[in-house]
């Protein structure tokens, strides 16, 4: 929770872990085949705020201030897992090992041959193909998109991913992938960038060790500088 709060503040609140009413509200448009209203939504964005959550260390409690809100983590978590995993298998002289939860993928330098392990980046379009690989060693590669995980209504395409500044899913990107050093802030930065777009590669920029790329629902490809030598076709 205290990582995501981070996250949080990193963002801007574009990552924001209090998006569960949110969450649920679009949980049940699609159970229920219907859209939610523009004022189901504002009414449901007062209680979207990572500002307002209080924690305490010493206690490990949070207290979230104002009835109806609640946290949803799942932006997060299994970064964290990877994160902890690797914690581990470095405590127990792990010397080479690949983890993988998902679209988070983490490495311990290289494989035991000492060549570099390999990611494939899917297309969102064609899911089965990958636009190209890297090699990340010591990093982490994480990916979120809306082409795996979306229901459609009226002929349109509604993804996971929600935008805690307009209440909808996010639209315009398919596909976001990072490559950095921890495993659970790639894997908050992945969720923020496909909300935020090209205005996200500014932030990758300002990061130490953080490369992205955003892949549109056209297929057309935005990265960040550093990753177009780091890409293999």
């Amino acid at each position: 929770m205290q990582r995501s709060l981070e996250a949080g503040k990193l963002t801007k609140g574009i990552f924001d872990p209090t998006i569960g009413p949110l969450v649920q509200l679009w949980r049940k448009a699609k159970s229920e085949e219907t859209l939610p209203s523009s004022d189901e939504i504002q009414k449901i964005l007062t209680l979207v705020d990572y500002k307002k959550v209080i924690l305490n260390p010493d206690l490990k409690t949070a207290f979230l201030p104002t009835a109806g809100m609640s946290l949803d983590l799942g932006g997060i978590t299994k970064g964290y897992a990877v994160e902890q995993a690797i914690n581990s298998l470095n405590q127990a002289g792990i010397s080479s090992a690949m983890v993988v939860a998902g679209g988070n993928i983490s490495t311990i330098n290289t494989k035991p041959d000492g060549t570099p392990w390999r990611v494939g980046i899917k297309d969102p379009q064609k899911p089965d193909c990958i636009i190209g690989y890297l090699e990340p060693i010591n990093q982490v590669v994480d990916t979120s998109g809306n082409y795996e995980r979306f229901f459609t209504l009226e002929e349109k395409r509604y993804g996971q991913v929600l935008n805690p500044r307009t209440g909808r899913p996010a639209e315009r990107f398919a596909s976001c992938t990072i490559m950095t050093d921890s495993p659970t802030m790639a894997d908050a930065l992945s969720t923020a960038l496909l909300i935020l777009g090209t205005e996200g590669l500014t932030l990758v920029n300002d990061l130490p060790n953080t490369q992205a790329i955003l892949i549109d629902s056209d297929g057309l490809q935005f990265m960040s500088p550093g990753l177009k030598d780091l890409l293999k076709k």
